[in-house]
């Protein structure tokens, strides 16, 4: 058995890949809030979150405990939506390589659509719980 001393390579160096991932889904309603999860190595000391385009942030509060950071968005706007990628680094190397892509889609408003049943309709008489009419059949059309 030879036990000898050698040089790292670049291979050996290498950091698993991270993964990035949005929960409750990568589609969020303009308003709502999403949580970006970036999992990577154990020894992981620095994380980065990148925007294509140039965009970068860093955890806000100091180093992240475990092989996960979060990056939290409590209001989305058309503004953030794009492509995300996270990457991370030990103290003695280099940057990992990017994650897949994970695309943050933003759409119409906050607020969902009222179910009819709690509807309110004012009228010039005062408000009214509006009470559902005939059923149509199936494929016609309404007068």
């Amino acid at each position: 058995m030879c036990l000898c001393k050698g040089t790292r390579t670049q291979a050996a160096d290498r950091l698993p890949k991270p993964s990035l991932r949005a929960e409750n889904g990568s589609v969020v309603p303009h308003g709502g809030a999403v949580t970006l999860r970036c999992r990577g190595s154990w020894e992981a000391e620095d994380w980065q979150l990148e925007k294509r385009g140039g965009y970068k942030w860093s955890p806000k509060a100091g180093r992240p405990a475990g092989n996960e950071v979060e990056f939290s968005l409590p209001s989305v706007t058309p503004h953030n939506a794009g492509t995300y990628q996270c990457l991370y680094r030990h103290s003695s190397s280099w940057w990992s390589e990017r994650s897949d892509p994970l695309e943050l889609v933003v759409t119409g408003k906050a607020h969902p659509p009222p179910r009819l049943g709690s509807l309110r309709v004012s009228t010039a008489l005062g408000p009214s719980s509006a009470q559902p009419g005939p059923e149509c059949p199936s494929g016609s059309a309404l007068p």
